[in-house]
């Protein structure tokens, strides 16, 4: 297998993806931060437990029908909980109500179309019979990729992907769609019917990485938070 062949299947694998970011382009599709009148970031008296909300963002979930995510179309917002022992909890609200109706003050974002390149596990994982192939002659399965990736030519599209991945994005403050990244603490590169929706880039939150996750066939929201050493 050759470099060129693994990235030509990379790139046939590849899938949308839009970033958002603070420059006018179109419609607002978002707002960053800032607070919304119908969820406060007024803790609420009764709330004794929570020491402070933080209103992250809020998505026109429309803009994911393109991105082959199936979402109810009302807008998803990220809230961040604090409570009185310092526990952090990033909570998703979705309410029946249009984006149109979202009033906040946060920063609007607008949204440009990119590409999402796959990174080696999910190369080896949903590539085609070429990779199946390749990896059939290492001795090794699918689901087998960390030891695929010792080989060099592996380590030559890692490098490759590393180019064109997400994480070198400098303008943008979120992701939408597009392949996930496999992080070191991963035990395994996640299911198919687990999409990533939305991702916070370092741009928006200095080494922390946010990611909001859908499970298709439930359509359930799911947060995991990541810290970029």
């Amino acid at each position: 297998m050759k470099l060129e062949e693994l990235i030509a299947e990379g790139e046939r694998l590849s899938r949308p993806r839009l970033l958002l970011g603070a420059a006018p382009n179109g419609p607002c599709v978002g707002y960053w931060g800032g607070e919304r009148v119908d969820e406060p970031n007024s803790v609420p008296s009764y709330a004794h437990a929570i020491q402070s909300i933080q209103h992250i963002f809020t998505i026109d979930t429309r803009i994911l029908e393109g991105l082959d995510l199936p979402v109810r179309p009302e807008p998803v917002g990220l809230f961040r909980y604090v409570d009185v022992k310092d526990r952090v909890s990033n909570r998703i609200l979705q309410r029946p109500m249009a984006f149109e109706e979202v009033s906040c003050s946060g920063k609007p974002l607008y949204a440009t179309r990119a590409s999402s390149f796959p990174p080696f596990a999910a190369l080896c994982l949903h590539g085609g019979s070429g990779i199946a192939a390749w990896l059939d002659q290492l001795g090794l399965k699918r689901h087998e990729y960390e030891a695929a990736e010792a080989t060099p030519v592996a380590r030559e599209y890692v490098e490759e992907y590393a180019l064109r991945s997400v994480r070198r994005e400098r303008e943008a403050l979120m992701a939408l769609g597009g392949w996930h990244i496999f992080w070191p603490e991963d035990d395994f590169y996640a299911p198919m019917e687990m999409r990533l929706a939305a991702m916070t880039l370092p741009n928006a939150l200095p080494q922390t990485w946010i990611e909001v996750w859908l499970a298709l066939g439930r359509r359930n929201w799911s947060v995991r938070e990541r810290i970029d050493d």
